[in-house]
């Protein structure tokens, strides 16, 4: 371990950038940052062969205002040198930490008290270690990232200055904090109290499921077996998954009563209407993503030692037994729709099913 520090002889902008040079992914932890982010864009980012650009940050309501400008500097310097970016929110967000990776692996880190800011990287008196351990590394990204789960997308950002502007058409003062809430863009699928989410197998064992096109438009039909479904609720949620590919197909908002199809196939003649709320997700696209059903339910279990059911269980084995679906868990409900809709937005977005 090496002590890093803002001295005559050097300071962590230098150290910056030796490691940027090397690095083809940077990822920056700082609850501050540049105002303006184009001399990082000019004379660090585009000197280099860094590819993509994660930087985690805070987002309170009493900042919002005065950040918003800054994070979308952010994104619009990025693109103008066609560098791949993801900006992350974290509003417990306190210390600063800096990891560069190449080929996919980190090879060097910075944990310290220097934002990410011309006083913090050169003129304050900051101090910081230098870590080499891959793993360690690794396990330092990973917390990151499992805490910042608000993902801030560009239409997100855009968002945000729209409701700036008409909350302080005259702009922000930078004393006292003025309050700007935005919770409602950050989490724009936030469930209502009452509000059931299920997960529902798509398919039977006999004729595995690997591809294929779920985004009807307009209602869709989902089957149960021969007990009527009475614990599915309009209004719940249901995430449909594919029997055999077990990757999440697309996500299911419940329209109508359980109803008996009296044509239908006997093994499962009650059903529900509903509306596909990831249509660019089930159009084929879920195939390619890492959206993997008992993946996602072990390491949230795992990770945070919490159920998944609703009867508290930690894993999802019912569906091995044919279960026609299980009721998930609120929490944990809640945070597997989150990551959905994440992919769900990105897709919108740019066609991108990469985390």
């Amino acid at each position: 371990m090496k002590i890093l520090s803002n001295s005559t002889t050097t300071n962590h902008g230098e150290v910056f950038v030796s490691f940027c040079r090397k690095a083809e992914e940077v990822v920056m932890v700082s609850p501050f940052c540049y105002s303006d982010f184009a001399d990082f864009a000019n004379t660090i980012v585009s000197c280099c062969d860094i590819r993509r650009v994660v930087f985690v940050t805070s987002l309170k309501t009493e900042e919002v205002a005065r950040k918003i400008d800054a994070l979308i500097s952010f994104r619009d310097e990025m693109n103008r040198i066609n560098v791949q970016w993801e900006l992350r929110a974290d509003n417990h967000l306190h210390g600063k930490i800096y990891i560069f990776k190449k080929n996919g692996h980190p090879f060097s880190g910075i944990i310290t008290s220097a934002n990410l800011t011309h006083n913090g990287m050169v003129a304050n008196h900051e101090w910081g270690c230098l870590i080499e351990d891959e793993k360690l590394l690794e396990g330092i990204e990973q917390q990151v990232l499992e805490d910042a789960p608000d993902r801030l997308t560009s239409n997100m950002l855009d968002e945000i200055k729209e409701r700036a502007e008409k909350k302080f058409p005259e702009g922000v003062k930078n004393e006292p904090s003025e309050a700007l809430d935005i919770d409602d863009i950050l989490h724009p699928y936030r469930l209502s109290k009452g509000t059931k989410v299920f997960i529902k197998p798509i398919g039977v064992s006999g004729n595995p499921i690997y591809e294929g096109d779920f985004s009807t438009e307009g209602e869709s039909y989902m089957y149960f077996s021969k007990k009527r479904p009475s614990s599915v609720s309009v209004g719940d949620i249901l995430i449909a998954y594919a029997v055999g590919g077990r990757k999440i197909i697309g996500v299911y908002k419940v329209t109508s009563e359980p109803m008996w199809d009296e044509d239908g196939d006997p093994r499962w003649p009650w059903y529900v209407e509903s509306e596909n709320l990831t249509p660019k997700l089930s159009n084929c696209k879920w195939s390619e993503t890492d959206l993997w059903v008992t993946g996602y339910a072990n390491h949230y279990a795992e990770t945070y030692n919490k159920p998944v059911t609703y009867n508290g269980g930690m894993n999802l084995g019912a569906l091995n037994y044919g279960c026609d679906k299980i009721r998930l868990d609120d929490e944990y409900g809640q945070y597997l729709l989150g990551k959905v809709m994440d992919v769900e937005r990105r897709l919108m977005e740019d066609g991108n099913v990469e985390r």
